[in-house]
């Protein structure tokens, strides 16, 4: 019996929130959108994803760039072949990136201003001078005109627009961006619509990651506020800066956004376990249940994809996980009625708080205890005080407990 090998390659057009898709960090790293995908096919497979990368660019920019025929973009690939690492190969042209393998997928990705407005309108200027030809500013123009690009030069691999999330640097309440997201939903929902003006080639999909991320901070990780000035671990909701996603939790999510929409079940092994999330630099393991939060996200993604109007591909809220789970043992704990204690001390107290974590399912957390020496003797008890420190993930909180120690 010949087991045939499963081939999957995938072209990634755009700028920064492509290297935010693809998890490209530059050369020689790791990046979760390879690993999710061969876990989904499995070692009888061979992966290779590539991006074509220019910072802050539109696709006015990518448009006119390809027809410039400009070498200006800079070009890596991760594979089999690459050890799991990404590679750098220089600088290339559209042509050029296209050409390098029979690519199955390609994704386009517009930015900024176009993508809430259908229109570059000059975005990307040297000198006061913009970039893009004004004949390509308006999606309507750009689109079709690289639907032919890709049709020419890549003419076996499925077009996908790559609709991004709305930037914000605004975090700590709960689905910030709502309405901005809305528009650049309603600006791709009209834009799939564009087809190859020569070849007739139309997009296979749209890969709603701004969807994703969207339901996400209807979530405890639209909250999270961690080290934000540092650049290698830096969070600040689910976004590290105005507008790139955090290393760790906002990439995981929109790379398995795009595995899931873009890897067909009938090539998955059938039993596979997806990996988790990466670690961080700073803190090391994450929770685990920010890799199963994760998945909901997507998985609830996957079903907008499904529906039909305007509910098709548009943001829900995903209820039961508004609180971040340090909070909610940080509650518990403070709520919790010490005053039938045996003994107050370190591993005393540990074992107890390690047993309310237990029951409200919070066994990521991290807990450590300070018990205040100052003991007050009375007739029937001991006072005593302690600070806990709950660590769950990039979330840290601080409780103060008090109670009594039943004396013999």
């Amino acid at each position: 019996t010949v087991e045939l090998r499963k081939i999957f390659k995938l072209l990634l057009i755009g700028n920064s929130l492509s290297q935010d898709a693809s998890d490209n960090s530059g050369e020689g790293t790791a990046s979760q959108l390879y690993n999710i995908i061969k876990a989904m096919l499995g070692e009888n497979s061979y992966v290779e994803i590539g991006i074509l990368y220019s910072g802050a660019k539109t696709a006015a920019w990518h448009a006119t760039t390809a027809f410039k025929d400009a070498a200006s973009y800079s070009f890596f690939v991760i594979s089999d072949d690459t050890d799991g690492k990404w590679k750098s190969l220089g600088s290339a042209t559209t042509k050029q990136g296209l050409s390098y393998t029979d690519w199955n997928h390609v994704t386009i990705q517009p930015y900024a201003t176009e993508a809430t407005s259908g229109n570059d309108n000059g975005y990307n200027k040297e000198n006061g001078v913009p970039l893009s030809d004004e004949r390509f500013y308006l999606l309507s123009n750009s689109l079709p005109y690289l639907l032919d690009y890709i049709d020419t030069y890549a003419p076996t691999a499925k077009a996908h627009y790559y609709l991004i999330w709305s930037s914000t640097v605004e975090y700590g309440s709960l689905n910030i961006g709502a309405s901005n997201y809305a528009t650049r939903l309603s600006v791709a929902k009209a834009a799939i619509q564009h087809t190859g003006t020569t070849s007739g080639k139309a997009f296979a999909s749209l890969i709603p990651a701004g969807t994703a991320i969207q339901i996400a901070r209807s979530t405890y990780f639209g909250l999270i506020n961690y080290d934000v000035n540092n650049k290698t671990d830096a969070q600040q909701g689910l976004q590290r800066d105005n507008p790139h996603l955090t290393y760790c939790i906002g990439r995981y999510i929109v790379a398995l956004l795009f595995a899931e929409v873009l890897v067909p079940m009938e090539h998955r092994e059938t039993n596979y376990t997806l990996p988790d999330m990466k670690d961080s630099p700073l803190i090391g393991k994450l929770p685990k249940a920010y890799t199963e939060l994760a998945q909901k996200i997507v998985q609830e993604t996957l079903r907008t994809m499904t529906l039909t109007g305007d509910a098709q591909y548009a943001a829900t809220t995903l209820s039961g996980y508004e609180s971040d789970p340090a909070d909610k043992l940080a509650n518990a704990l403070s709520a919790y009625n010490f005053s039938n204690m045996t003994a107050a001390d370190k591993s005393a107290l540990e074992a107890k708080i390690a047993e309310i974590a237990k029951a409200l399912g919070e066994n990521d957390s991290v807990i450590s205890v300070s018990v205040n020496e100052s003991i007050t003797p009375t007739a029937t008890a001991q006072d005593f005080s302690a600070t806990v420190t709950v660590q769950f993930g990039y979330t840290t909180r601080t409780v103060t407990l008090s109670g009594k120690v039943k004396l013999p």
